[in-house]
């Protein structure tokens, strides 16, 4: 009896730590797919941000006990209104953003910060809200995030602005875009982004495993289109990816997700469709590990949640090869330097009417100029008959290494990300659609390194050694033609 006692004792501590072991190595993401509260006629500014915070409180009430971390879209507070306004009228949607470890929460209070700081408090909840901040008359767009205690912890302000010109960009100060969340007795560290940070290279303070992205992309193809591009910014930087972007299908803004590292996540737009929605909007959930990956190669698959039904998507002419065949095998740009290959198995004579593309130029993304490196096959414009693909193989011979960025991208017909391998080798990187599908766009685009600009602390050292220099040439000029003088009057 003894034996059986001790034994199931051992059997219950070991259960218990094993349980303690899961929860330290996960944790539960809830990302919003949020519809925005228009403002009813002759509403204030100040009334349309209570309206959409009524229905945030709402949303955070509804996972208590079932999410440890809720992110909330860009604009969701104000609606995009305040990027078409002037910066005097910014005022009115604006907030005053309290110092990172501020304790904000007051019952009493119906200002936008403290009431969401109570909410995350009573739903024991880190909640991530984008909003506008004042800041002595300066105005950013920027990420808040708020703990369980009812504390600020953390301060991120938008630095690559999109179509955002009433607003300022602030100094770089990656550390203020990084937070640590107490969860399960463990320290999980996340990053906070923006949707063009993913055109650039994450700077070495913001690199955690796990990034948090606020987004506001207005969708267009081939390029531009939001669940695509936050797939390939995962899937290339090895990260989990909590996603939630600003939904108006009208408009074609939207793109919201949660990327596991592992390659498999969960995708949508909006929660039309959702038997559980509130008021058109819902959380989507997922448990994140934290194990890392442990292979060069990855293989993607999304699952689509909710609707993804943008409207009248934009098509942007992109250059593509005159070969149709269905095998290229190999395409160099720059001297031979960036070399694409290319290969399709399709049920025609060609690929047409879509396109190989291989490009290394400048281009605008997300409103952003940047040097890109793009391997892909394209559908070339909305009128096109897309056609079924069996398997696609396309690679790149520049490492990832060499590249700010490497994207891979892949976007089917019904607008989910394709299915595909991804691989990092010593000899570049490769793509290859894993389904049957008709596509929009796949391929690899990679971002060259920015050239950096000097500092500002540069730029003056360099001043005054010029300063210095010229100052010692016409002193010199100067001593030289006294002399001369005095040699002359010597004769």
């Amino acid at each position: 009896m003894n034996k059986l006692r001790n034994k199931f004792l051992l059997m219950c501590i070991f259960t218990v730590c094993a349980s303690s072991a899961v929860l330290a190595e996960s944790y539960r993401a809830g990302v919003a797919l949020y519809k925005v509260v228009l403002a009813k006629p002759g509403a204030t500014p100040q009334e349309l941000i209570e309206s959409n915070l009524n229905q945030y409180v709402k949303l955070i009430d509804s996972v208590k006990n079932k999410v440890d971390i809720v992110v909330f879209p860009e604009y969701g507070l104000t609606t995009l209104t305040p990027i078409t306004s002037l910066k005097e009228h910014l005022k009115t949607y604006s907030t005053i953003v309290e110092a990172v470890g501020t304790q904000i929460c007051n019952q009493s209070s119906t200002r936008i910060l403290p009431r969401l700081a109570c909410a995350a408090k009573a739903n024991n909840q880190y909640v991530i809200v984008n909003l506008l901040e004042n800041d002595n008359n300066d105005y950013y767009i920027t990420n808040v995030g708020l703990d369980p205690s009812g504390s600020i912890c953390l301060r991120c302000r938008k630095r690559h602005l999109y179509r955002e010109t009433p607003f300022s960009a602030p100094p770089a100060d990656d550390k203020a875009c990084v937070f640590d969340a107490k969860i399960n007795a463990a320290t999980v560290t996340f990053s906070v982004l923006f949707d063009t940070d993913m055109l650039y290279e994450i700077p070495k303070e913001l690199k955690h495993d796990n990034i948090i992205m606020t987004t506001s992309i207005v969708n267009s193809l081939p390029l531009e289109f939001g669940l695509s591009l936050e797939a390939g910014f995962s899937v290339g930087n090895d990260v989990n990816l909590l996603v939630s972007g600003f939904w108006d299908a009208k408009n074609n803004y939207g793109g919201s997700g949660i990327y596991h590292r592992n390659g498999t996540s969960v995708v949508g737009m909006s929660a039309e469709g959702v038997p559980d929605a509130l008021n058109g909007s819902t959380i989507l959930i997922e448990q994140m590990q934290l194990k890392p990956r442990d292979s060069r190669k990855v293989n993607f698959e999304a699952k689509p949640y909710g609707t993804i039904q943008p409207q009248n998507v934009n098509y942007k002419k992109i250059e593509g090869l005159g070969d149709m065949n269905k095998t290229v095998s190999e395409k160099c740009l720059n001297d031979n330097s960036l070399c694409c290959k290319f290969k399709a198995e399709v049920d025609q004579e060609s690929i047409a009417p879509y396109r190989w593309v291989a490009i290394s130029n400048k281009t605008t993304i997300l409103n952003q100029t940047v040097d890109v490196f793009i391997c892909a096959l394209v559908k070339p414009t909305d009128g096109a008959k897309p056609i079924k693909f069996q398997k696609v193989s396309i690679s790149s011979n520049l490492r990832k290494s060499e590249a700010a960025q490497s994207l891979p991208i892949a976007l089917r017909k019904d607008f989910v990300p394709a299915s595909f391998v991804y691989e990092e080798a010593d000899a570049g990187t490769s793509i290859t659609l894993n389904e049957e599908a008709e596509l929009l766009m796949f391929g690899i685009v990679q971002v060259m390194p920015h050239k950096k600009s000097p500092s500002s602390n540069t730029a003056l050292i360099v001043v005054i050694v010029l300063l210095v220099l010229v100052v010692l040439a016409v002193g010199g000029f100067l001593i030289w033609r006294k002399r001369q003088r005095k040699n002359r009057s010597a004769l």
